[in-house]
């Protein structure tokens, strides 16, 4: 099987990383036809922030999906076109491409965009006008794939209810297989203090207030436990600001991000 991975999907992001490498340890030739809006984590999180696009992230978006379309309509025929996450505005300009060659299309949605922002993050108000907009655009990507791949069968459950079109189906991805060097590492002596460690965007989902509850719970324990933060995002100031609540002793905040190669 020939597949494009195709779109302007987040390529570091680890989603992607698995889902590209399962497909060729299935045995698939994978063509990735890959463009960057972004040009740094930064910026996308900047830029997610605004009210508004900028004039910039339009026009190398128009330059973007210009030399992915030309990409896709003159390659070798795949057997499937996938669009890797995030790809809300990616599925719907691979629509009209699969249309002209006969190509099925797969989204991998991961999740819901809209429930993301408006239920869990509460960055947008339920029944403004941009929630509305956010309603429409998942809507219509999940309408227009053939199949929409999801994280799990809840998910799967909640958009089929929440949108009442599209075909679903939950991948287990999962992390990368580590390198042999630190597949196995040594364990500790019980004595020894017990290191550990949090990666991530602290976005609400990852409930990091129970992480440092439970970490004043432990704080004075024996052997020793420590915990390191390394990331940032939406709860990041309220976090140290419960931590310092918290009195912790037993927390390191560590860098706010981190590259997967670091």
């Amino acid at each position: 099987m020939r597949v494009c991975y195709w779109g302007t999907f987040d390529a570091p992001y680890v989603r992607n990383r698995v889902m590209i490498a399962g497909l060729r340890l299935a045995g698939a030739e994978v063509c990735v036809c890959h463009a960057d809006l972004w040009r740094a984590r930064q910026e996308r999180v900047a830029e997610t922030a605004r009210r508004g696009l900028s004039l910039r992230l339009l026009l190398r978006g128009v330059g973007a999906y210009l030399r992915l379309s030309v990409r896709l309509l003159t390659m070798r025929r795949p057997d499937v076109v996938v669009i890797g996450y995030p790809g809300q505005v990616d599925v719907l300009i691979a629509r009209l491409l699969c249309w002209l060659r006969r190509l099925p299309l797969v989204y991998d949605a991961f999740l819901s965009l809209y429930e993301t922002a408006v239920v869990d993050r509460a960055l947008v108000a339920p029944g403004t006008p941009k929630a509305r907009a956010l309603w429409r655009l998942e809507r219509l990507g999940y309408r227009l794939a053939d199949l929409t791949l999801l994280d799990t069968e809840a998910d799967c459950q909640y958009l089929r209810a929440t949108y009442g079109v599209g075909r679903y189906a939950r991948v287990w991805v999962g992390a990368e297989e580590p390198a042999p060097a630190v597949a196995h590492p040594p364990k500790a002596h019980p004595s020894e203090p017990f290191d550990v460690l949090f990666v991530g965007t602290f976005i609400p989902l990852h409930g990091v207030e129970y992480i440092l509850q439970a970490a004043a719970l432990l704080q004075g324990a024996s052997p020793a436990i420590h915990l390191t933060l390394i990331g940032s995002g939406q709860t990041y100031t309220a976090m140290k600001r419960l931590a310092e609540e918290l009195a912790l002793r037993n927390v390191t905040w560590g860098p706010e991000w981190l590259e997967a190669d670091a």
